[in-house]
């Protein structure tokens, strides 16, 4: 029941933005994908990519504590590992070599908009509106899909 009340808010969140994702997304190959490639080393692809993947699984708790009706975690899962909180974990640590370097000017302005929503989205959910969480949280979202659906970095 847990998980398909989970998908159920996930399907409301992606559908309320209106996005269409093209029939063939992830077929592409490295010769046909369109996405701007944005060159960086080996260690920090490895070390954004995490990231990645530790925003998505966030997302995912995000969209569950909301099922639940536990807004207030999921504001707090959303500003410490998404909003702007997060940001700056890799200054200092990486000598020069944090994913921010290599990003182009559209790709870190995006990304700064998906950290500004996260924020928004923890302020919404404290209030309490359920319903005003959801539209917020589809504007982080859409700025997932807005840097995925235009950038890559393989």
């Amino acid at each position: 029941m847990h998980r398909n009340a989970t998908l159920s808010i996930a399907t409301l969140v992606l559908a309320g933005g209106g996005f269409a994702f093209a029939a063939d997304a992830g077929t592409e190959d490295a010769a046909t994908d369109r996405r701007q490639l944005v060159d960086m080393p080996a260690e920090t692809q490895a070390m954004m990519r995490k990231e990645m993947r530790d925003h998505l699984l966030a997302l995912s708790e995000i969209m569950a504590y909301l099922a639940a009706n536990d807004v207030s975690t999921a504001a707090e899962v959303a500003e410490a590992r998404l909003g702007r909180s997060s940001m700056g974990k890799h200054r200092g640590t990486r000598k020069g070599k944090g994913p921010g370097k290599f990003m182009p000017k559209e790709m870190k302005k995006i990304g700064h908009g998906m950290h500004d929503a996260a924020s928004r989205f923890a302020t919404v959910a404290e209030s309490g509106d359920l319903q005003k969480s959801y539209t917020a949280l589809n504007d982080v979202v859409a700025a997932c899909a807005a840097c995925h659906t235009s950038f890559r970095i393989r």
